[in-house]
């Protein structure tokens, strides 16, 4: 099954757009994550990292890789995230709905509290 993950992962990322949803950062630290780094090439390239990590499960994997894994799944967490509240703004655009308009404020809210605490581990 771990071997379509990028497949999978892909046909969901490929509508991760440069669009923006939550509110630019002031002070952030060099661990802090921002909402760029949730754009669909870094999401691409995580996500086949997550299956290289996946693939060696069982085996004793360096502590820069075991860094580099879960890095890679706060980033296809993210990216994923993003992808849900694009989708469901295009949702609500084309069915104007409240119960889609609200759908859509509520995945944003939820991507932007991920982006505002996601940090790389070091």
């Amino acid at each position: 099954m771990h071997k379509w993950l990028p497949i999978i992962l892909l046909a969901f990322l490929t509508q991760v757009q440069a669009e923006s949803f939550c509110e630019k950062r002031t002070n952030i630290d060099e661990l802090d994550m921002v909402e760029d780094d949730f754009n669909f090439e870094r999401a691409r390239k995580s996500a086949e990292y997550v299956d290289e990590c996946i693939r060696a499960t069982g085996t004793a994997l360096p502590f820069e890789k075991q860094i580099g894994c879960i890095n890679s799944m706060v980033i296809v967490e993210g990216a994923l995230l993003k992808q849900n509240a694009l989708l469901l703004k295009l949702h609500y655009q084309s069915s104007k709905k409240n119960k889609d308009k609200t759908a859509f404020e509520q995945a944003v809210k939820k991507y932007c509290v991920f982006v505002k605490e996601a940090k790389y581990i070091d």
